[in-house]
């Protein structure tokens, strides 16, 4: 199905060379006729949704979208192009940068890595890290999947591809001064999925990326989700970002594989149909238990990065997973991540509803905004429930 949609707006494309901060070229349009794509609606819900999609595309937003409710895929589209240089659409199979949703993945590593005996959550990280200053001697594993360790920042000086290692990172993690007591309060800290990934390592005496696979994904078939700079996507199925920055064209099967910086905390790539995949599978008890998954998913201290909008005061952190509270829907779990190489992503599952949805774009800038601002999540909200 091809949609011919009107830009009304100035929108500017950047490509940037590898390695280098200037443009390429910039790409300006009046119109343009979106590709051939898997669309797959059921119902008027569904055509609502399609509606609201096309109008944010008509901004300029480029994403994939899969809707699933009471055990159907109530609409499965691509809007936009993976690629613009070589005219790839989006579809459900284009592999994105997962960015913060990757925690998603580290937090159930270390509750599988529980359930095989390998670790306790309730273990302190002096019992897998040597030398741990006496102010954080205290932390748990607990307080790490849940950020309230107030273990603060240690990369963002020089971006997320900053050249060092695991060393190098775990000393920088030990080093820094804590931004509260731990345990005390809320706040959102990549140092600490670090960590758990490191700690991790420690206790199952493997590499996280073959634990996470070899645990988690290949037992339920996720042959094509995989961290930065593996080539297991072919060209037209990986997403290109279209962001404020540019790092190896912005593709990440052309980014270094992860190695301090990013490791545990983000660095993980995958599909929306292997995401609605790993959903099912959760749900189905074949990830965790069913004593593991409500643990993540308590609501263990107030979530505070919501401060001055209407979701004040409606989200708790679980491990990994924002708990929101509305009278709408009752309770929901979020995953969200966003980087400033053009990708953003969310997963926002509703179990009273039995929906999921999942939004995967790759074209997120300052200047274009995004189709996951907390407005447009609204939106879907009020056409879904």
């Amino acid at each position: 199905m091809k949609i011919k949609l009107s830009i009304k707006l100035f929108l500017g494309l950047i490509f940037w060379t590898v390695g280098c901060n200037k443009k390429c070229f910039e790409l300006t349009f009046d119109s343009i006729e979106f590709p051939e794509t898997v669309l797959i609606k059921e119902g008027e819900k569904a055509m609502q949704l399609h509606d609201f999609f096309v109008q944010k595309a008509t901004e300029g937003k480029w994403f994939q979208a899969i809707i699933w409710e009471n055990g159907n895929t109530i609409l499965n589209a691509g809007y936009g192009y993976a690629n613009w240089l070589n005219q790839n659409p989006i579809n459900s199979e284009t592999a994105f940068d997962l960015a913060s949703i990757s925690k998603m993945f580290t937090a159930t590593a270390i509750m599988k890595a529980a359930e095989m005996g390998l670790l306790s959550i309730n273990d302190p990280i002096t019992k897998y890290i040597d030398n741990v200053p006496s102010d954080k001697q205290s932390i748990t594993i607990h307080h790490l999947l849940n950020h309230s360790s107030g273990l603060p920042e240690f990369h963002d000086k020089k971006g997320d591809f900053e050249k060092m290692n695991r060393k190098e990172a775990l000393d920088k993690i030990l080093n820094a001064k804590l931004a509260h007591p731990v345990g005390d309060s809320f706040k959102y800290s990549n140092s600490a999925y670090t960590l758990l990934a490191l700690i991790l390592e420690k206790a199952s005496n493997q590499p996280y990326e073959s634990f996470v696979r070899d645990k988690l994904w290949t037992p339920i078939g996720l042959d094509k989700t995989g961290f930065h700079g593996e080539k297991i996507w072919q060209e037209d199925k990986i997403a290109m970002g279209y962001g404020d920055e540019c790092h190896n064209g912005n593709t990440p099967s052309n980014w270094e594989k992860m190695e301090g910086v990013l490791l545990g905390n983000s660095g993980i790539v995958s599909s929306a149909d292997d995401l609605l995949k790993w959903y099912l599978a959760w749900r189905n008890d074949e990830i965790l238990n069913a004593e593991s998954q409500k643990k993540m998913l308590e609501k263990y201290l107030p979530n505070t990065r919501y401060e001055d909008t209407f979701l004040q005061g409606k989200v708790w952190q679980g491990y990994s997973w924002e708990i929101h509270e509305d009278p709408l829907f009752g309770t929901a779990w979020y995953s969200g991540g966003s980087s400033n190489f053009g990708f953003i992503s969310m997963i926002k599952i509703y179990p009273e509803k039995n929906t999921i949805v999942i939004l995967l774009s790759n074209n997120f800038s300052k200047e274009n905004g995004t189709i996951r601002s907390l407005s447009n999540i609204e939106q879907i909200e009020n056409i879904l429930f």
